[in-house]
């Protein structure tokens, strides 16, 4: 479990690792990206739950409300020896094996709860695993605004090449390296709990 990490409504955000639970983020995308944007075709997913060959490999994050009601989650798509990950595919990008890489993906909070509260409480998570866990490389592919908005947050996604039409709209490749955060938020509370 990780802290709130200042929002102003009290969010608990933490692996999720039970079944169960793994069935409602896998329904919160199909609602985002079969229902909402139909970025994907809802045929494919005929029990409503947006799934993909990727999540044997990733580790979920979930958000919960007050009332533990999921409001939000990601996945890191963590790649076994010599596996590619999603952005090197779609971009053509060379794997780099020797990093100890893992892919940002699926990041998705509904309609209602939309907002940068939510989605720094989930980049902070995930910081505070890949730290704890020895990654020195995020890679993401993502929309401009976002990247822009993480990074005045401390979070220097570099563009690793040109952008593209890709999942739904315009969207960037782009790496961190996990040393380079500047987030001195949670780098304060990450080094407490290195410390112990």
């Amino acid at each position: 479990m990780f802290s709130d990490w200042g929002c102003k409504i009290m969010y608990t955000f933490r692996i999720v690792e039970n079944a169960e639970e793994k069935k409602l983020i896998y329904k919160l995308r199909y609602d985002i990206y079969c229902s909402e944007k139909q970025w994907l075709d809802s045929s494919n997913y005929l029990e409503c739950l947006e799934s993909d060959e990727y999540d044997k490999n990733s580790i979920h994050f979930g958000a919960f409300d007050d009332n533990n009601i999921l409001v939000g989650s990601v996945r890191l798509i963590i790649p076994e020896k010599g596996m590619s990950i999603p952005i090197e595919k779609a971009f053509d990008i060379a794997p780099k094996y020797d990093q100890k890489r893992l892919e940002v993906s699926r990041l998705v909070i509904p309609k209602d709860r939309r907002g940068y509260n939510l989605v720094m409480g989930l980049i902070r998570t995930i910081y505070t695993w890949a730290i704890e866990n020895g990654i020195t490389h995020a890679y993401i592919i993502s929309e401009k605004n976002l990247l822009n908005y993480i990074e005045r947050k401390g979070y220097p996604f570099t563009p690793i090449s040109e952008g593209k039409d890709y999942f739904g709209g315009y969207t960037i490749p782009a790496c961190l390296v996990v040393s380079d955060v500047e987030d001195y938020f949670v780098k304060g509370e990450v080094a407490v709990t290195l410390e112990k």
